[in-house]
């Protein structure tokens, strides 16, 4: 025990000194929604080594700092929330210290700081508006794969993933759901989870996509990164490393080939499923004719077209 306690005063008194000489030259924020990858691309972007991870700092459940914040909580961009502000400082300049967040592997030098979140993507834009300096990544996997992956998760029940207390927020139905309120009101007293958690999932992605401007924000696609996963790697490096950047293909295969830490031992079976197959054969056909009908009003149904293949050139409508 002692020996334990010796690394983990040792570890946190390097990632002070980080922090304090500002060792973090890069700072790279990917979110999404819950069950869409985030952990596992976080590992793709960082398998050199190069960055300190930050597990879901943002999460309000699981750690302390950041329980004033509610799941999913809308901050205009014009708006100034002087905790959220002063916490995502703390955040992003490597000062915040937690073993729920420093969940990846010990190192001693770092040149970078990588934050994934899963509850941030509609404060988001509030945020990168004040600290330019960050990198912002939304990931963006199927809808329909996500909530199978959260149905076998168990998170239907998950206290975060609450859409009547997301679609309660005034301020987040004046800017961006007005449109869409008589379909918000038939889903959300809807009896069907699945249901419930596609519109959820069209909220928290279509709000961002309109928010940031063209350039911007980095659209990184789940499915993308399955099909051409060094081609992708190699963009993704591109976008971070304005001067240019390339994978090490040795490292990158090696994560590629392995589960995340929150993923299934049997994750490439389900990652090779087609998610509208299996919920056919569940007796699902009513949600997908319901989460087609969700996509389609959100403007996903290009992104997505039938529910299947993401097609990134209709990604520009979002922001016209």
């Amino acid at each position: 025990m002692f020996l334990e306690s010796a690394k983990k005063n040792a570890r946190n008194a390097n990632l002070r000194l980080h922090a304090f000489l500002k060792c973090y030259q890069k700072k790279v924020w990917i979110f999404g929604n819950a069950r869409s990858g985030t952990t596992w691309v976080s590992s793709m972007i960082n398998h050199q080594g190069k960055f300190r991870e930050l597990f879901e700092p943002f999460h309000p459940l699981r750690v302390e700092a950041s329980s004033f914040l509610k799941p999913h909580y809308y901050l205009r961009g014009s708006d100034y929330d002087q905790h959220l502000c002063d916490f995502a400082k703390r955040v992003f300049s490597g000062n915040l210290l937690h073993p729920n967040v420093d969940l990846g592997t010990p190192r001693w030098r770092f040149h970078g700081l990588l934050s994934k979140d899963i509850y941030a993507n509609l404060f988001s834009y509030s945020i990168c508006q004040r600290m330019p300096e960050i990198q912002p990544i939304l990931l963006i996997r199927n809808p329909f794969s996500v909530v199978l992956s959260m149905e076998r998760a168990g998170w239907f029940d998950h206290p975060a993933q609450n859409l009547k207390a997301v679609v309660s927020q005034k301020k987040l139905i004046e800017d961006h759901l007005e449109p869409f309120l008589e379909l918000i009101d038939e889903i959300r007293y809807d009896d069907n989870p699945l249901t419930k958690q596609i519109l959820l999932w069209a909220i928290i992605n279509y709000v961002p996509l309109r928010q940031f401007e063209k350039g911007s924000l980095y659209l990184c696609s789940y499915e993308e990164l399955i099909e051409e996963p060094i081609e992708q790697a190699n963009k993704l490096m591109a976008f971070i490393y304005s001067t240019g950047g390339h994978a090490d293909l040795s490292r990158l295969k090696s994560v590629i080939s392995r589960p995340s830490r929150v993923a299934s031992s049997d994750f490439t079976k389900k990652r090779q499923e087609e998610p509208l197959d299996v919920m056919l054969k569940n007796g699902n056909k009513a949600v997908i004719d319901r989460g087609l009908q969700i996509l389609d009003r959100f403007g996903f149904s290009g992104l997505y077209p039938n529910g299947k293949t993401f097609c990134r050139r209709e990604i520009g409508s979002f922001s016209d």
